[in-house]
């Protein structure tokens, strides 16, 4: 994945200018215009509601981390892609399932700066992967299983000057994975709620 967000950044760079020239309120500054944002967070997914997130039979938190970036299109307005990985979803009921999921999903956000702060909407559709690997439950051998799904989040965030052309903050957003089954189960919509620390930084153009 990191040769394809490397490339999506040299295509931002270089359409920054462009862009960055007819924003109205952009700042300038000897490093150019912010053109986009690059972010990454760390946290917790929380599974919550159905099978998925019953708390006898379903699946326990799992540490999560996302990467993101993304272009700005004038003051409020920003879209980008989106990456988010959990490593570790335990299942409460059968001992040795661990499921891993993973996603990428483009997304469109909304920011609006109040003083030193700044909030966000955003919200990201596109295909998330989960996969295990082969465990024993009742008796019973499961061989690994995988597979890609359609699904969408929404969410939103607060950010703060940091230091220097970096913000940092909290994000709390919603994931909804469409019908999730597999060789040991079967979930039907698999929703969590992910809580993210998220530090984020600009990416500049230069005028025209």
């Amino acid at each position: 994945m990191r040769p394809a967000l490397k490339a999506f950044a040299f295509l931002l760079l270089a359409a920054a200018p462009a862009a960055a020239g007819g924003l109205p309120g952009v700042p300038s500054k000897p490093g150019g215009y912010v053109a986009g944002y690059i972010s990454a967070g760390a946290g917790v997914s929380l599974p919550a509601g159905g099978h998925w997130g019953d708390a006898s039979s379903g699946f326990k938190p799992a540490p999560a981390f996302s990467l993101s970036i993304s272009k700005r299109a004038d003051e409020l307005f920003s879209y980008g892609l989106d990456s988010f990985c959990a490593r570790s979803y335990e299942n409460r009921a059968a001992g040795g399932l661990d499921l891993r999921l993973t996603s990428l999903t483009p997304f469109i956000k909304v920011s609006a700066p109040e003083g030193g702060l700044t909030y966000y909407g955003i919200l990201g559709a596109g295909f998330y992967r989960w996969a295990y690997s082969s465990f024993t439950s009742g008796g019973t051998v499961y061989g690994p299983d995988s597979g890609w799904n359609g699904g969408f989040n929404l969410g939103g965030g607060l950010l703060f000057p940091l230091r220097g052309n970096t913000r940092a903050g909290i994000e709390l957003r919603w994931h909804q994975v469409l019908d999730l089954r597999a060789k040991a189960f079967e979930l039907g919509a698999a929703n969590s709620l992910n809580l993210m620390l998220i530090v984020r930084g600009d990416l500049r153009g230069q005028r025209p």
